[in-house]
């Protein structure tokens, strides 16, 4: 309860001092981030904070010298265990703070910011539309027979088969790869309403609702639940189910593994990541994104040799799947039955 009622603080905090643009809740979000990871000494370990004002203290204080809180036995955040596994204990819980940063801009948005986020509605605008020609135009040159889209059910109720895979080389305009994301597609999709925009100094833009379920399981593929998140935050327990998102990178793919990857901006909610939190997980953000990636092709039977954006146009080069067919599972696992 006392490390609730320490993040609580913060919240009311964040309640109080911002008033009126959108960029003060991205500095807050940089003092959450500052105060919730616990400091971590070479020598010492991890070291002890105060259960309710959260600011360090000697090791074994009875009493907070700076709130008089009294502290448990062994003090709110202990030190952890020395050599390999306090170093993997340090790594995992900054890279789940980071990323539960991003999930706490949700929490910021959906329990009475609202007026500060003018894209909490509908993800961002790119300017790009979806048409089912931009649609038949990327499949043809994808060279993927797929099949028509279920209209309902989950997407358990289906189990997917692609065909032999063949080499593809092609580039994808803006309207192409948007239409691929949003057309033909079944209402359990993960993502929806999305933009994606390639830019001439060869960024990548892209927004759409996502589903948060997705990102734990596939994405993150049961890496960290949503439980874990719970434990290290109490109240991302009002995480939505479906968030919107935008984000603008630079990188390529070789070999089914990302190059140079460098996130400009990722909003969620139309709150902005302080860069400070991005770049502490760019390491767990690369290795995620690489293990989706590799499992997806997996699944698929494809390989990508080479994907990158070049004269406007994202290219790609590799063997992908020939088709594409969807086949309901009987009965319907969604059923129960």
């Amino acid at each position: 309860m006392a490390l609730l009622y320490h993040y609580s603080l913060y919240f009311v905090k964040i309640c109080d001092r911002v008033t009126g643009t959108a960029g003060k809740v991205d500095q807050l979000l940089v003092i959450l981030y500052n105060n919730i990871v616990i400091p971590y000494d070479e020598d010492r370990g991890i070291l002890m904070l105060c259960t309710r004002c959260g600011r360090q203290l000697d090791d074994g204080a009875a009493l907070c010298p700076h709130c008089g809180q009294p502290q448990d036995a062994g003090g709110g955040a202990s030190r952890s265990p020395d050599g390999d596994a306090a170093e993997r204990q340090r790594k995992r819980r900054g890279c789940l703070t980071a990323f539960i940063l991003v999930l706490l801009a949700l929490l910021l948005a959906a329990t009475g910011v609202y007026f500060l986020v003018p894209r909490i509605v509908k993800p961002d605008n790119l300017g790009v539309s979806s048409s089912r020609a931009a649609y038949d135009s990327a499949i043809a040159k994808l060279g993927i027979a797929e099949d028509d889209a279920p209209q309902s059910g989950a997407a358990g109720d289906y189990t997917v088969k692609y065909g032999a895979p063949h080499d593809v080389d092609t580039g994808l305009t803006s309207e192409e790869l948007t239409a691929f994301f949003n057309e033909n597609r079944p209402p359990y999709d993960a993502v929806k309403n999305a933009q994606v925009r390639v830019n001439g100094d060869g960024t990548l833009e892209a927004s759409a609702n996502l589903d948060t379920g997705y990102v734990f399981s596939e994405v993150l593929n049961g890496r960290y639940t949503k439980q874990d998140a719970q434990k290290e935050l109490p109240m991302l327990g009002l995480i939505p189910d479906n968030v919107n998102i935008y984000f603008k990178v630079r990188a390529g793919v070789e070999d089914n593994k990302l190059t140079d990857l460098h996130i400009v901006a990722v909003q969620v909610m139309g709150v902005t990541i302080p860069p400070s939190v991005i770049d502490s997980a760019d390491d767990f953000i690369t290795e995620t994104l690489d293990g989706y990636i590799s499992r997806t092709c997996a699944r698929a039977g494809a390989a990508i040799r080479h994907a990158g954006i070049s004269s406007g146009t994202f290219n790609i080069r590799g063997s992908l799947p020939s088709s594409v067919t969807r086949a309901p599972v009987h009965p319907p696992r969604s059923t129960g039955a």
